[in-house]
């Protein structure tokens, strides 16, 4: 029955929902998936572009949420003085690589979202940049060409803690929202916690139990939940591996920064010292292995 279950959720997504949205695999949405993070997803949604009318309807509806933008007034400033553009050309030309060199890898660039009077704040800074917007070009993209097509993703919203092990009252909440066949997407909202005591610290990053029981005690519709809860553990990693991944970012001061941290730079931590190698990660990347034949599988199908 649930094998039945997730092959009929899987392909009413395919087929019927908004292109901007992910699949929920449980109610309490620790599970997610976007077609967009995966090939054969986005080459079967491909397909469906040129043969359903239903799914011409949704590719529609995204190009007119993307035009809206153009309704949307920012102003730009350089050494040569300031103009006035709109959203839609900004992410545009963040697309380009060649004016992405040119407006957003140099500090000579100040955009304003708000008012022609400002306040502006660097280009290359990215405080301006929304990841759901964005994500709404990368789609069309996709759709009309292979050359932004993604390996399989899984995303998950799973609550952490960091810790460094001088100091176990210094704890910055942080959440896990993606998992990939090399490594874990961590997202932090606050990074105050980067400084000079902290770099000669050891990490720890602790799942959050609390939150998870609360969180987690809902009926599964497809997939389990509670499997990848019960994979998922305590990780340590070598200060200077996450200083290294967040250290570019942080100096433009973002509102929030997304962090990638390897499965080879990831070990195991328990409390008492023991088990400091890789049995629970080798655990999460079998799961992860499973996850996307199962998934692959049901759209093979479709």
């Amino acid at each position: 029955m649930k094998k039945e279950n997730t092959r009929l959720i899987i392909h009413d997504y395919l087929r019927n929902h908004p292109l901007n949205e992910c699949i929920d695999f449980d109610e309490s949405s620790i599970l997610k998936f976007h077609w967009a993070n995966d090939r054969l997803a986005s080459d079967y949604i491909g397909y469906l572009k040129d043969e359903d009318v239903k799914t011409k309807k949704r590719i529609k509806s995204l190009k007119y949420e993307i035009e809206k933008l153009k309704e949307v007034p920012i102003w730009l400033r350089g050494k040569t003085g300031q103009i006035k553009s709109d959203l839609h050309n900004l992410y545009m030309s963040y697309l380009d690589p060649r004016i992405r060199s040119k407006w957003f890898e140099i500090e000579d660039i100040l955009v304003s979202t708000y008012y022609e009077s400002g306040p502006f704040i660097t280009t290359k800074s990215m405080r301006w940049f929304n990841k759901e917007i964005f994500e709404k070009f990368i789609y069309l993209n996709l759709l009309d060409s292979k050359r932004f097509q993604r390996k399989f993703r899984l995303n998950i919203d799973v609550p952490y803690e960091l810790k460094t092990g001088v100091n176990p009252f210094r704890i910055i909440p942080l959440r896990l929202k993606q998992i990939s066949d090399n490594g874990v997407l961590f997202l932090f909202e606050n990074y105050t916690f980067l400084n000079e005591d902290f770099k000669n610290q050891p990490v720890i990053l602790r799942k959050n139990i609390s939150k998870i029981s609360e969180e987690s005690n809902k009926l599964e519709l497809c997939f389990s939940s509670r499997e990848w809860l019960g994979a998922l553990g305590d990780f340590s990693i070598d200060n200077n591996d996450l200083v290294n991944a967040i250290s570019d970012r942080i100096k433009y001061r973002p509102k929030q920064i997304y962090c990638f941290l390897p499965f080879e730079k990831l070990r195991d931590h328990e409390e008492d010292g023991t088990n400091q190698g890789s049995t629970g990660i080798y655990h999460i990347e079998n799961l992860f292995k499973e996850t996307k034949y199962t998934l692959h599988k049901h759209i093979k199908a479709a």
